[in-house]
């Protein structure tokens, strides 16, 4: 997959069906049930927060030849621009993969009015209806792949279930607080019953008040882990850490392995 490019290196996958998608995680789940007969495009490139994304008019240009694109209906994108594209592009078609997921809008905004957290792919348990939504579009549409489609979406229904049980052998009925610079966790806290303490509000730096106020909640939860996205500054998160004595830890929500992103975080708070 090559993240915000069209992967057609060859004579053969020109043939292929180009289906595209926003972000990275999507787009694994995308090729893990699609597999080799299709092409995947991913158009928020690889290191870039999608709340700064705009594309380009050659992403725009690969939109063309898509013949499906998977939304997850909460990204500003996906909001604002795409509507626009399926009215010159009409042959796109567009599929919400967030359908069956109840939403969560606290605290969140990704430059659009609807202010949805997009995370969904971060719970194994919102993951599963994000797969059935993929698989369910390409097997209507591909009918003559729907063996292949089918073997490749249990195997990664099967990866969700593995993830879903390590996260409960791991946290259990465990009361776990938690603090996240950017609330890139909410669907994983609201799914295993955990408390994710957010340090940015609405996509804004912390105002030197509010820090004090998220310092005295960290000292007063016995706060052990403050998680930073890869893609953010992590001032905040170490100003935070040097007062309540917790642990820093890295992720990467916009990773292609979910598995070992997801894994990070369940061994930090174990």
């Amino acid at each position: 997959m090559g993240p915000g490019n069209e992967k057609n290196n060859n004579a053969s996958d020109t043939e292929k069906p180009l289906l595209s998608t926003t972000v990275i995680p999507v787009a694994g789940f995308i090729e893990a049930i699609a597999g080799d007969d299709f092409i995947v495009n991913t158009m928020v490139p690889e290191g870039m927060p999608p709340v700064a994304y705009e594309p380009s008019s050659q992403q725009l240009k690969a939109l063309e030849h898509s013949v499906m694109y998977f939304s997850l209906e909460a990204l500003g994108f996906e909001m604002t621009t795409l509507p626009g594209l399926k009215k010159s592009n009409p042959g796109l078609e567009i599929i919400d993969i967030s359908r069956g997921i109840t939403p969560i809008t606290d605290g969140h905004d990704h430059g659009h009015d609807h202010g949805i957290d997009p995370h969904m792919w971060m719970s194994p348990i919102q993951s599963k209806y994000i797969a059935k939504n993929i698989y369910e579009a390409l097997a209507q549409k591909y009918p003559e792949k729907e063996e292949v489609l089918t073997s490749n979406y249990n195997s990664l229904i099967k990866k969700f279930e593995d993830a879903e049980a390590f996260i409960l052998s791991k946290l259990g009925d465990k009361e776990i607080s938690f603090m996240i610079y950017h609330p890139a966790l909410s669907y994983f806290a609201r799914d295993y019953g955990l408390e994710q303490i957010p340090v940015e509000v609405h996509g804004k730096e912390p105002t030197p008040d509010y820090l004090h106020k998220v310092i005295r909640v960290a000292n007063e939860k016995n706060i052990k882990v403050i998680f930073i996205q890869k893609q953010f500054d992590s001032n905040f998160a170490k100003i935070i850490a040097k007062e309540t004595n917790a642990k820093v830890i890295v992720f990467d929500p916009l990773a292609k392995n979910w598995e070992k992103t997801l894994y990070t975080v369940v061994n930090s708070l174990k």
